[in-house]
């Protein structure tokens, strides 16, 4: 079939108006800018074919024939029928072998209602899921998590960055504020890279139980971030970072070895994240 046979100028014009429709959608463009443009994308096929052809397929004798055909009427719907019947048949084939199509079908319904759709903000039951979903954040998750989380991700990033399985476990021995939004953190951390075995479980490769300090503050989305790290009050970056707090955290690294008990739990938190990582 040739560039100019009409049967391929048929199916770019048909084809354009689903895919420039869809792919409106896709980038957030509200309905009737994806409507309009696919409209306008089929339109200019058409275009482009007279330009090149000088004749267009609407005209062309079979599909002439076929727009004129008493029974077209019947066949569009006995077509279109058959075309949903398929649709819907796969997608209850879809439902029944995955149990977490509807969960993912509702986020996705979701998402782009009340987060991707320009009117998002005029909803009230996307209003709803926000405050919902604000009050869950608020109850569930404590700053001082937060930022111990902070401070394992950049224990895990200093110690092993070529390992891909980490996880880690810390006390806070003190918490200081040094900003408006931001805090210095001397804690005992323990990080372990992990192997997983052929069976399925987990084997530590390397581990490392430190005293270690950062300053954490708020990233771009108002979550805490390690700005600086060190295990090593030598570093020529300590005083500036830690401030007031130097010397403080200086004497605290030194002053007691980290008690044997106090690894075994840590070990044992570590471990834990890690089977739940898993999971």
């Amino acid at each position: 079939m040739g560039s100019g046979h009409p049967r391929v100028w048929a199916v770019l014009t048909i084809l354009a108006f689903p895919v420039v429709l869809l792919a409106g959608e896709i980038f957030g463009l509200s309905w009737a800018a994806s409507f309009g443009l696919a409209l306008l994308a089929s339109f200019l096929i058409l275009c482009l074919e007279g330009l090149i052809r000088k004749r267009s397929w609407l005209f062309e004798k079979p599909f002439e024939d076929l727009l004129s055909h008493p029974e077209l009427s019947f066949r569009l719907i006995f077509f279109v029928g058959a075309l949903l019947l398929i649709l819907e048949s796969a997608l209850i084939l879809i439902m029944a072998t995955n149990e977490n199509f509807t969960e993912q079908f509702v986020e996705l319904t979701l998402h782009k209602q009340c987060y991707a759709g320009k009117s998002r903000t005029d909803s009230r039951l996307c209003a709803y899921l926000k405050k919902s979903e604000d009050g869950y954040i608020r109850q569930n998750f404590n700053l001082k998590d937060a930022e111990g989380l902070a401070m394992r991700n950049a224990a895990a990033e200093a110690w092993f960055p070529d390992e891909q399985l980490v996880s880690c476990a810390e006390r806070i021995i003190n918490r200081t504020a040094y900003c408006s939004a931001g805090y210095l953190h001397l804690s005992i951390v323990h990080c372990t890279a992990w192997e997983i075995n052929a069976n399925g479980s987990l084997e530590a490769s390397k581990a490392v139980t430190r005293y270690a300090a950062a300053a954490i503050t708020q990233n771009g989305v108002g979550m805490p971030a390690a700005t600086y790290f060190s295990d090593n009050t030598n570093d020529e970056n300590w005083k500036s970072a830690m401030g007031k707090s130097a010397q403080k955290y200086s004497d605290l690294f030194y002053s007691s070895p980290i008690s044997h008990n106090l690894i075994t739990a840590l070990q044992a938190e570590a471990l834990g994240r890690a089977q739940a990582l898993l999971r």
